[in-house]
């Protein structure tokens, strides 16, 4: 069971693409398997949170303005930059949510 969960949780976020488009393809799966995803997601990610070294964690610790600076650089400035170069092409506004959020 251990070997078994090992390897789905080094393949966490194919499984859940996979998942995803298995659901598009046949919606009414999509549908009985809804009530379960909530867990099956939460149960991936913390498998996946369990195999991070400690000592690795321990140094992130140790330096948490490092281990901050890179989300909060990717949260903020890129989707700003993102927002004013949409404006800046003309872009509708369709397309620079889509290039945001991308």
């Amino acid at each position: 069971m251990r070997r078994f969960l090992a390897v789905l949780t080094g393949h966490g976020p194919s499984l859940l693409a996979f998942g995803a488009l298995v659901g598009l393809a046949w919606p009414w799966l999509a549908e009985c398997a809804a009530p379960a995803m909530p867990l099956a997601i939460f149960l991936l990610i913390l498998c996946s949170l369990l195999r991070v070294d400690a000592m690795q964690f321990r140094r992130a610790l140790a330096r948490p303005i490092a281990a901050l600076a890179l989300p909060l650089l990717i949260m903020l400035p890129c989707p700003l930059l993102m927002g004013v170069l949409a404006h800046y092409l003309g872009l509708s506004p369709e397309m620079a949510l889509a290039l945001v959020l991308a």
